[in-house]
């Protein structure tokens, strides 16, 4: 692998780099469509890492199929970032994106054919990473229901993402003119939580916030397809605590745990050298918080 990768997601006179392993660009070209950022590209790349040392620790068949579903999938970043960092050591593997939208689903699929091209992109990358139309509220309905129809919930999928709209309206309204100008407020504010006033309690007990809409149905999908790890975006160690209580009131979980925006393989460690714990406990449970920096995303295993 070469020393830089490059994801560069254009939106007008205001292009976001990534940096890592290899050269690979993602082209968000209007403001309907939102950006994948760098604290994005950390966790997926520290999720990658991890997936292939648990293949080496455990000396699991690398040979074996590997399943990963990214929900909100935007233009298509966490997938192909996934598919670039493992499909060489993981050549049975399979990426599936959903979103809401047809123009991210379009630029998504676009961002595949462009990188491919461009060599950025093993041509494997044509039949095993995909793109579909999807609705994460409408999917999550479903999952209670005894039969799904939809082929995703048909499936299991050993990981599941989701970089997901988490910023509340009140917050939206106090971001910087370039986010607002910029990114579309689909892609960064969850609708409206049918039938439930904001601070009211939700039949798992928890008082309800706007950014957090999404959260319940997208680990209700994870739990329906039987994945063994999820990886959830939020937008600070709050909000982080509120999804991991939301997962930890399931039952469903193992462990669940934190990453910051700096991550490790040292273990646990205190942000930006205060005298932070480096586990909570959320609901009796404990909580491990890994890296430095501002907390990043909610890690849910299972069987794994």
């Amino acid at each position: 692998m070469a020393d830089y990768l490059e994801a560069v997601m254009s939106r007008p006179k205001q292009p976001t780099l990534w940096r890592s392993g290899y050269t690979l660009q993602t082209w968000s070209p209007d403001t309907q469509v939102g950006v994948r950022r760098p604290e994005t590209e950390n966790y997926t790349s520290h999720l990658a890492r991890r997936l292939l040392e648990g293949i080496r620790r455990h000396g699991a068949n690398p040979n074996k199929p590997l399943r990963i579903l990214d929900l909100g999938t935007g233009t298509g970043c966490i997938p192909l970032l996934l598919h670039a960092s493992l499909s060489k050591l993981i050549p049975n593997i399979r990426i599936v994106g959903i979103d809401i939208s047809p123009k991210a689903i379009e630029l998504a699929r676009r961002n595949v054919r462009w990188n491919i091209a461009q060599l950025n992109l093993d041509i494997s990358a044509r039949r095993q990473v995909s793109f579909q139309l999807g609705d994460i509220l409408e999917m999550s309905k479903e999952c209670k229901n005894t039969i799904c129809t939809t082929p995703i919930l048909q499936t299991d999928w050993d990981v599941v993402t989701s970089n997901p709209p988490y910023i509340s309206p009140k917050a939206f309204r106090t971001t910087s003119r370039s986010v607002r100008n910029f990114e579309p407020g689909l892609a960064l504010v969850p609708p409206p939580q049918n039938g439930i006033k904001l601070g009211e309690t939700t039949e798992l007990g928890h008082a309800t916030n706007e950014g957090d809409t999404l959260y319940p149905g997208i680990l209700d999908i994870a739990t329906k397809v039987n994945t063994k790890l999820a990886v959830l975006e939020v937008s600070d160690l709050e909000q982080a605590i509120r999804v991991a209580s939301i997962a930890l009131d399931t039952g469903h979980w193992d462990a669940v745990e934190v990453w910051r925006d700096s991550l490790n393989f040292n273990g646990p460690q205190a942000s930006e050298g205060k005298a932070q714990p480096n586990q909570l406990v959320v609901e009796g449970h404990k909580i491990i918080l890994w890296g430095d920096g501002n907390a990043r995303a909610v890690v849910c295993r299972k069987n794994y």
